[in-house]
């Protein structure tokens, strides 16, 4: 069994990915107290635990009753990997042994957790996971398997998309100016801009015009902070996405769709 960034299928490994829910903030804070659960398949082990650590109790729960609208309603609606339904793959009884939050902003949380997971080879081991609020409620960003020799969560930042259809010299192109709005300040060179409809445009020159390049490469900055941009040249029916890559793991920090004409 694997539950991805997109899809459920062999468990251990996942992608871990993010865009901002809109209170996100990129201060982080050691709580005071965290939740475990002990030996539970997906229950926590006492009334007490933690509201954040929720989420990854309920999409363990649910998974073990195969219960696919239930484990969606474990992630955060607007998240790019929330898993599709024939991607699903129920096999086994999966067994949160300890979770417990990590780190912590108003409006954004990372829970580490200790998962054991049935079968043939070592497909057990920690899990990071990326919890934002959603009207209230604690919800799954995404997850995956936390790195060996990894000691800090993914980036919390937020990004915002402008399109401009009018800096082309036709009709079927645009640039996409991507902002960092808020949160932590992330290594340029560990973003890369990926995705479909990236192209060269006439008529402007922006910092991405093929795909699966770093922020660092394109840009020439070492780090993005709150109020630095990218542009991206991108023809109709563009997918553009921002990649976090470290530790030989990886997140979906943004992801942007549309139209550009």
């Amino acid at each position: 069994m694997t539950l991805t960034g997109t899809a459920l299928a062999t468990a251990g490994a996942g992608c871990l990915t993010s865009s901002d829910d809109a209170g996100s903030s990129g201060s982080s804070e050691t709580p005071s107290s965290t939740a475990t659960t002990e030996g539970t398949t997906g229950t926590p082990a006492d009334a007490t635990a933690s509201p954040v650590t929720v989420p990854v109790d309920a999409l363990w729960r649910a998974y073990n009753e195969e219960n696919y609208d239930a484990l969606v309603d474990t992630y955060h609606p607007d998240s790019p990997n929330v898993p599709d339904e024939s991607t699903v793959s129920f096999q086994g009884t999966v067994t949160v042994e300890r979770s417990a939050v990590i780190s912590r902003s108003d409006g954004s949380a990372t829970v580490e957790a200790d998962v054991s997971v049935p079968g043939d080879g070592d497909r057990s081991g920690t899990q990071l996971y990326d919890i934002r609020l959603y009207r209230g409620q604690w919800k799954i960003w995404s997850w995956g398997r936390k790195g060996e020799g990894s000691s800090s969560p993914i980036p919390q930042a937020g990004f915002e998309s402008n399109f401009d259809g009018a800096a082309t010299g036709d009709d079927a192109t645009g640039v996409l100016r991507i902002t960092h709005t808020a949160g932590d300040t992330i290594d340029a060179g560990k973003l890369f801009v990926r995705g479909s409809g990236i192209v060269d445009v006439s008529g402007a020159r922006p910092s991405v015009t093929i795909a699966d390049v770093s922020w660092a490469t394109a840009t020439g900055a070492s780090e993005i902070t709150a109020g630095t941009s990218i542009t991206v040249g991108v023809s109709a029916d563009y997918t553009v996405s921002l990649v976090y890559e470290s530790e030989g793991s990886n997140a979906t920090v943004a992801r942007f769709e549309g139209t550009a004409k």
